[in-house]
């Protein structure tokens, strides 16, 4: 990550972190993996530009690190709310309330959802 900034990375809780602690090492154990995802998360938490950045990751298709407290391309990464599938820079998507859905479970949902049906207007005669 650059140390120069621009728009809302300007006001980034994380800009004076050190960003190793939101991109993983080639080897990590899984054990500090989940501290420094844990510690990440929780800058992310505060920030106060959480959602420009998770919108900006999922528009650029970012697959590394950390963004908006969402893991990008992570193995082990966060599952949905189903607990179905990986939340990851492919899958994630914002919605207009600022929410993080699963792209998967949405697009399962909305294949099963009844249409409405248009109401014909039928003369009597």
């Amino acid at each position: 990550m650059s140390r120069e900034f621009s728009g809302w990375q300007q006001h980034g809780a994380c800009r004076r972190e050190d960003p190793e602690l939101f991109f993983p090492p080639e080897v990590e154990l899984v054990e500090d993996r989940r501290a420094r995802e844990r510690e990440a998360r929780a800058i992310c938490a505060g920030c106060p530009v959480r959602l420009a950045c998770l919108e900006w990751a999922i528009a650029t298709g970012q697959r590394l690190g950390i963004w908006g407290g969402a893991d990008f391309g992570a193995h082990f990464g966060p599952l949905c709310k189903n607990r179905i599938h990986l939340m990851d820079g492919t899958n994630a998507w914002l919605s207009r309330t600022g929410a993080l859905v699963c792209l998967a479970c949405r697009n399962a949902t909305e294949g099963n959802r009844p249409r409405r049906l248009a109401q014909e207007n039928t003369e009597v005669a």
